[in-house]
């Protein structure tokens, strides 16, 4: 069991990664650069051929396998674009502060996939007509595993003072809800394909694990916990947690961190 499955960890987050080594941060970012250069061809260049990256029934049977992914990375609007960044910026970070860098990266494009999985599933039974677009399959994903992790932090919606879970609940809620009534422009489909996906990842593991290249270090000594090491020590630490998370710690290296947590700033 990691730490953040431990009951003093389900009022708050873990600890934060860099901003520098976000890639939470670099999908927002990916999103946007998306968004910017299709708008921009099509305005500047009179380029129509968004049709050929949206998900449908037709897609697939076109052989447009790749529209899968594509769809999730476009958008409709500038609305659309902002508040599914927003999502990804604050449940994103979650994930990648529990999971580790290598793994959210691992998760984000999946849940991309899997995500989509009921939406295509329903037009294919119904010989539906409907597209898809947006990245909120994988905001809901990373919204529900977050829930599950950290369901007492605290979170403002609206300016309602709700909990984690309680918001998760709310937004799974009014999914089941658009199912059951099939209809408003939203794909519902999709967004429950995310939150099963995040509850899964949050109870089967489900996402390998392997690791991203990274820049090289100068070598020092591994420690464990030498004297006169404790810089490094600390060094090696949170290069750990930064690739596998911080359940990946051992109980005497979160002593160790907590033990000495202040004297370095």
């Amino acid at each position: 069991m990691g730490v953040a499955d431990r009951s003093y960890m389900r009022g708050r987050g873990p600890p934060p990664i860099a901003l520098g080594s976000s890639w939470t941060l670099r999908f927002v970012i990916l999103l946007v650069v998306i968004f910017v250069g299709v708008e921009g061809a099509k305005g500047w260049f009179g380029w129509r051929g968004e049709e050929s990256l949206l998900l449908s029934r037709e897609s697939l049977l076109s052989g447009r396998w790749w529209t899968i992914v594509t769809a999730a990375l476009l958008h409709a609007d500038v609305f659309h674009l902002f508040f599914n960044a927003l999502g990804l910026w604050y449940f994103g970070k979650l994930v990648e502060e529990t999971l580790g860098s290598a793994r959210f990266v691992a998760f984000f494009w999946i849940a991309t996939v899997v995500s989509h999985v009921p939406f295509v599933a329903t037009q294919f039974a119904q010989q539906g007509g409907a597209v898809t677009i947006g990245a909120s399959g994988i905001v809901m994903a990373m919204l529900v595993f977050a829930a599950f992790k950290y369901p007492g932090m605290p979170f403002s919606f609206w300016g309602l003072p709700l909990v984690l879970w309680q918001l998760a609940v709310l937004y799974v809620g009014i999914d089941v809800y658009g199912l059951v009534r099939s209809g408003g422009g939203i794909d519902h489909w999709t967004h429950a394909g995310g939150a099963a996906f995040g509850w899964a990842v949050h109870r089967f593991g489900l996402v390998p694990s392997f690791r991203l290249p990274r820049r090289a270090r100068p070598a020092r000594e591994p420690g464990p916990f030498a004297e006169g090491n404790t810089r490094a020590d600390i060094d090696r630490l949170l290069d750990k947690i930064a690739a596998d998370g911080i359940g990946s710690l051992t109980d005497e290296e979160r002593e160790f961190l907590k033990r000495n947590s202040g004297r370095y700033r």
